[in-house]
């Protein structure tokens, strides 16, 4: 990772983002895992929602990237897939994504479960029914963006051992659920045209307006992300090698969920036409913000 990350710190890969990924605020030795998981779980996400595939063609490909997950590569074995006859080549590509993965999980003696979480909520995208309840959609945020949060954590030197890291990780898992939430409400009118409905059936029938439902997301995506803003600090007071820039990452990421959830209560309507975006411009705004938290 170079000087060039620092214009895409909103930007992850060649997709738009709203949150910092793999940014140059995260602490050099995490840069390699934790754009190894980001390209994981983005293409794991495409597989499941973007383009025309059927839903059989979408299972495959995250059963792909399941089976490199479950292959990390072994000293002295080679690192591609080799089954007879060969894979084909978009086939391939998925399984090295999971394998890289599955590579620096298994260097750091950290669990893929949270990454099979991950598969497991692409693969409700796939097969997706309206949601009931607001348990379901809290449940499907524990494993569609929580994970996430728990594998920094590892990747940083934080394990996912409830017994010594129960604050940290508590933290963690609102944040997580606050940016899931947060883009429920910024593309609740993309979802909806893809025939996904995220917001609680109970939410749909006492909504007097769409708009009512997107402003609830967002007020909701606000609630989790204001449970999880001691995370910085307690980073920040930690033993983690890099702690003050992971400390920063992680307090730009929940500006940046809630600079999103404000955006959207400002104008609920907006996202029934496009879905708010923020401009590298406000970044300066969002880091201050940001070091006040650390």
């Amino acid at each position: 990772m170079d000087s060039a990350h620092l214009g895409r710190a909103f930007h992850g890969g060649e997709h738009y983002e709203n949150f910092p990924v793999g940014s140059w605020l995260v602490p050099k030795p995490m840069r390699g895992p934790v754009l190894a998981l980001y390209r994981f779980a983005r293409t794991g996400d495409d597989i499941a929602d973007e383009g025309a595939a059927p839903r059989h063609e979408r299972h495959h490909g995250l059963g792909m990237l399941r089976a490199g997950l479950e292959s990390p590569p072994q000293p002295g074995l080679p690192g591609e897939p080799n089954p007879k006859p060969p894979l084909p080549p978009n086939d391939a590509r998925l399984w090295r994504i999971g394998q890289s993965l599955g590579a620096a999980l298994n260097e750091r003696a950290l669990s893929a479960s949270p990454a099979h979480d991950l598969l497991d909520a692409f693969a409700q995208d796939v097969d997706h029914t309206p949601m009931q309840s607001e348990h379901d959609v809290l449940d499907y945020c524990a494993r569609s963006a929580n994970p996430v949060g728990r594998l920094v954590l590892g990747f940083a030197g934080l394990p996912d051992d409830p017994s010594k890291h129960q604050e940290m990780l508590q933290a963690s898992d609102a944040i997580c659920t606050g940016l899931q939430l947060a883009n429920f409400a910024q593309d609740m009118g993309q979802d909806q045209a893809r025939g996904r409905h995220y917001a609680p059936h109970a939410w749909r029938s006492e909504a007097q307006d769409p708009d009512d439902l997107v402003s609830r997301m967002a007020q909701w995506a606000r609630y989790h992300l204001n449970a999880g803003v001691a995370l910085p600090a307690l980073i920040r007071k930690s033993s983690v090698v890099g702690r003050w820039r992971l400390a920063m990452e992680i307090a730009l990421t929940i500006e940046g969920g809630l600079e999103v959830s404000r955006r959207v209560l400002a104008d609920p309507t907006r996202v029934w036409h496009a879905s708010p975006r923020i401009s590298s411009v406000l970044l300066p705004v969002l880091l201050l913000r940001a070091f006040k938290r650390i």
